[in-house]
């Protein structure tokens, strides 16, 4: 009786393709896993952040559960924001812990609102000095501004080239902090292309470093 056994080199090669085949396919899902895995994180990077405040001794943009817009030095929960996109240029402003709507009222007064209103949308601009300005919308003039003290000024006696009136849209830290400085990857910048704002994150590559956002994994 005859028998016929495959060749050895048959053998190998039938292997190493399957081996190359499931090499190839794993190496194909890590590499997809990984890109969602970025664009996740770089996603909440984005709209999940920080608003610093450069007047006085600097101070984070808060809002409390009672409604008070203030800032503090050291960033508390309170101070974690999400800013989304209304239309080009504009956003509205919510308090991830309260829940809130950061609101402008007609005699400029900043508050934390449980209803989104026409007070609550704010025009986005990114300033010379790539700081951003947000200034109401429903209220031409009336600009979101920090004092001194950390105390939430009153929009109306406020301009947009003063520095109380500008904000620095920092990323929280994965252990609760806000990142380090340094970091001079332009994060302002790509927060307004993700809004739409801007065709590419160049237009302001040529900043000073100590004066632009910052990213930081």
């Amino acid at each position: 009786m005859l028998f016929f056994y495959p060749s050895l080199s048959l053998y190998l090669s039938i292997s190493l393709s399957l081996y190359l085949s499931l090499s190839l396919s794993l190496s194909l899902s890590l590499s997809l896993s990984l890109s969602l895995s970025l664009s996740l994180s770089l996603s909440l990077s984005l709209s999940l952040q920080l608003l610093y405040c450069r007047v006085g001794i600097g101070y984070h943009l808060q809002v409390l559960s009672n409604g008070t817009v203030g800032g503090v030095h050291e960033p508390t929960e309170h101070c974690l924001l999400k800013v989304f996109a209304m239309k080009r240029g504009v956003v509205g402003i919510r308090g991830i812990k309260t829940g809130l709507y950061l609101c402008m009222s007609q005699e400029g007064i900043a508050h934390g609102a449980v209803q989104f209103s026409s007070d609550c949308l704010f025009k986005e601009n990114l300033e010379e000095n790539h700081y951003t300005t947000f200034s109401s919308l429903s209220h031409p003039g009336i600009y979101l501004a920090l004092s001194h003290k950390g105390e939430a000024k009153r929009g109306t006696s406020v301009g947009r080239l003063q520095p109380c009136t500008h904000f620095l849209p920092r990323r929280r830290d994965l252990f609760g902090g806000p990142p380090p400085h340094g970091q001079n990857i332009l994060m302002a910048s790509l927060m307004m292309v993700e809004r739409g704002q801007f065709s590419n994150s160049t237009h302001f590559a040529m900043g000073r470093r100590e004066n632009v956002a910052i990213l930081f994994f």
